[in-house]
């Protein structure tokens, strides 16, 4: 071959080689254009009425919103998106930049995605669809037997069931319906409504269960904490009755129930009013207005009065607080996952303000009833416990026995070994392009090397 000639081919390829670097590398650099997203939004199977917001996520990056039918609000510190408020009932324009291709772009309402979709789509129709409805599959064994429902999914509620049997794909469906703070519906006792919900299942299969109600301070607004309390809807006489064994936690905000069966349950509470025993500025009661909540106002003392003699007189004495104080005898053993005890006030004040509980769960069903903080591992009996998401999960059976969240001897290793499998994987989303450069880089950095060399042979052989 003609040396020229291949040092012509030579150089072409060089030249080739590099221009296809600097393609890779400049087309990586170029931004992606806009992508619109719109379609209809449905709650419950009608269209979202106008103020329904939107969120809208797209790893973390900055979203912004165009076209009148949607409006956005800047992101809230620490998260990621923006929110998007729907302007025209039951539909939505939703106008994305930023990230690169195939980020994925997750609509979500009332913390429920509803719709996803990727960056590069550009223009796309989805139709975003909010049910009150929320389905699964669970699987037990007869030798574990506990199921635990937590509220990833749904945030109203949390169950753990006791099954009696093997159960493979049982499906549970739940259906959550809000009522208005005050609902008009109202039991005989006066209760109202505050919110129902349909658990579908099996009930063939139900042992008994742990059934777990959360409420914010918004929802019970003008109602009585302290008379929260959850009914069954008996269909066979039309009428709701009160479920026996509950309890509330007042400090995580949920009413707990143990529970036979599985139907539609509500949460009933009594309003505020005047006589009720708890002095409450939410409805404006006062000394003056309610004396029975709020105890009577204090009366001035009046001056002695005086005479000739300087004497006689009288002034009218302040009664002084009466502050119970509550003795408790020891709790009692647990029986039937209960524990009971007597309190008395030693100073009769006639009042069960800050009275201590007289009645507690124990055993297993005290650490269903309760939340916990992830992480954490309890022993019942030679059972290991541990707190995922909130609820607590049998993770052992400990052959020599529980002791200190841990089983005795080497058994700790497995849960040790359990913890490290369920740690996240490492990400690789992105490390691949970086390989493909660094890959390309090196070839095109050997073969100029070998091109140098071959020319500097051919041209001083």
């Amino acid at each position: 071959m003609n040396p020229l000639k291949f040092q012509n081919h030579i150089l072409i390829l060089i030249l080739s080689s590099l221009t296809l670097f600097t393609s890779i590398a400049a087309g990586s650099a170029q931004p992606l254009l806009p992508d619109t997203f719109y379609g209809t939004v449905e709650i419950a199977g009608i269209p979202a009425p106008n103020g329904t917001k939107i969120d809208v996520y797209l790893n973390g990056e900055y979203l912004e919103c165009s076209y009148p039918r949607c409006q956005c609000q800047p992101p809230q510190e620490g998260n990621e998106g923006v929110s998007c408020v729907i302007t025209e009932d039951g539909y939505y324009t939703i106008h994305i930049t930023g990230g690169t291709a195939g980020d994925p772009v997750n609509f979500l309402i009332n913390g429920v995605c509803v719709g996803s979709a990727k960056r590069g789509d550009y223009i796309k129709n989805i139709n975003l669809s909010l049910s009150p409805t929320s389905s699964l599959n669970i699987n037990a064994t007869s030798e574990e037997g506990w199921i635990n429902i937590s509220k990833d999914i749904s945030p109203e509620l949390s169950l753990s069931i006791k099954t009696n049997r093997d159960v493979t794909n049982q499906p549970v469906t739940i259906s959550i319906y809000k009522g208005d703070p005050i609902s008009a519906f109202r039991l005989e006792n006066n209760k109202s409504q505050l919110k129902t919900f349909e658990i579908t299942i099996d009930n063939s299969i139900v042992d008994y269960a742990i059934l777990r109600v959360y409420y914010s301070q918004e929802e019970i607004e003008g109602i009585n904490e302290n008379s929260l309390e959850l009914y069954y809807y008996n269909e066979s006489t039309g009428n709701w009755e009160r479920v026996s064994h509950q309890g509330i936690n007042k400090e995580k905000g949920y009413v707990w129930a143990e529970v036979t069966h599985f139907s539609t349950y509500g949460l009933f509470g009594e309003e505020l009013f005047c006589g009720d025993g708890i002095c409450s500025s939410e409805i404006g009661e006062t000394c003056s207005s309610c004396p029975e909540d709020c105890g009577e106002c204090s009366q001035p003392s009046n001056p002695a009065s005086g005479g000739s003699s300087g004497g006689g007189g009288f002034f009218v004495s302040q009664p002084e607080e009466c502050i119970p104080e509550w003795e408790c005898s020891p709790w009692s053993q647990c029986i039937n996952g209960s524990q009971t005890r007597k309190c008395v006030d030693v100073n009769n004040c006639s009042t069960t303000e800050n009275k201590p509980p007289e009645k507690q769960a124990c055993g297993l069903k005290s650490i269903l009833t309760e939340e916990c903080e992830s992480g954490i591992t309890r022993c019942v009996g030679k059972s290991l416990w541990k707190c995922e998401n909130g609820v607590w999960k049998k993770i052992y059976e400990c052959e020599n026995g529980c002791s200190n969240g841990k089983c005795i001897e080497s058994i700790e290793q497995n849960i040790s070994s359990s913890t490290t499998n369920n740690k996240s994987s490492f990400p690789i989303a992105g490390l691949f392009t970086e390989e493909i450069k660094e890959t390309l880089t090196a070839i095109l950095l050997l073969i100029v090397i070998i091109i140098a060399i071959l020319i500097y042979k051919i041209k001083f052989k």
